[in-house]
């Protein structure tokens, strides 16, 4: 009698136990999915208005990225002057015959890269006369488009946070780029559009490590971003019509 007592016990138990649990992980998967998207808190809009400038300060920072087209994957590896708004970098990948390119928001000077296999651009910059110079357009291709974006993230002025909040820019998620905590948010819905096409990876002092863009609409490319204090990029006198004339990029609050 005892031992079926205790066995009649056990059973109610595990059955009890099973419930609980199961009750659990469906409260802890529902507030997992209410966690995100979610609109920005006011700290967070600070954060990602910040992102231009904490850019700017750095004065000069490493980029690697992937560009996605219709013929497949572009590499992009180089620096990027946040202070002038130009650019130099590697360009290669699978059916692209490797080449160097100079860039500014309206012109890129390009050169192949004579030196097969090269992980990344030679610094100094080739200053001989090999390089060849054709304006800017977004329009002409997502490479061109990404090129734009890449000098167009840094200004000597933050964003609007309040701006950003009422266009519609969300947190999505906690992440980390390394060993760095991030928070992952889109920038602001506009045009008409039903979500951003871009996603900021911001650690906790407002840097931009990581940025996701759908340049076409729907295929995400990627950039990851390094501040680089001690390194130098010099811009070579036969380039520096590239940077003559442009003005730089459109704020966060309208990229979308």
């Amino acid at each position: 009698m005892v031992r079926s007592t205790l066995s009649l016990l056990l059973a109610m138990l595990l059955v009890w136990c099973a419930a609980c649990g199961g009750a659990s992980g469906a409260g802890a998967a529902e507030e997992t999915a209410q966690e995100g998207p979610r609109p920005l808190t006011g700290a967070e809009a600070d954060r990602l208005a910040r992102t231009r400038v904490s850019a700017y300060r750095a004065g000069l920072r490493a980029v690697d990225g992937v560009v996605v087209t219709d013929e497949g994957t572009v590499t992009l590896q180089g620096w990027i002057d946040t202070v002038e708004h130009w650019a130099y970098a590697l360009v290669s990948g699978p059916g692209v015959n490797p080449f160097l390119a100079v860039w500014s928001p309206g012109a890129v000077a390009a050169r192949e890269d004579r030196a097969s296999g090269r992980p990344v651009a030679p610094l100094p910059i080739p200053a001989d006369d090999g390089w060849s110079v054709f304006p800017l357009d977004p329009d002409t291709s997502r490479l061109a488009a990404a090129q734009i974006l890449l000098v167009s993230l840094s200004n000597d002025r933050p964003e609007n946070a309040q701006l950003l909040r009422q266009d519609g820019a969300t947190w999505l998620r906690q992440d980390r780029v390394g060993e760095v905590p991030v928070d992952v948010m889109t920038g602001p819905v506009r045009d008409g559009r039903a979500e951003s096409s871009f996603r900021y990876w911001v650690d906790a002092d407002g840097r931009l490590l990581r940025l996701e863009a759908r340049l076409d609409g729907q295929h995400w490319s990627t950039f990851n971003f390094n501040d680089l204090p001690d390194t130098e990029l010099d811009l070579p006198e036969v380039l520096e019509s590239v940077l003559a004339g442009d003005d730089t990029s459109a704020p966060i609050a309208t990229t979308g």
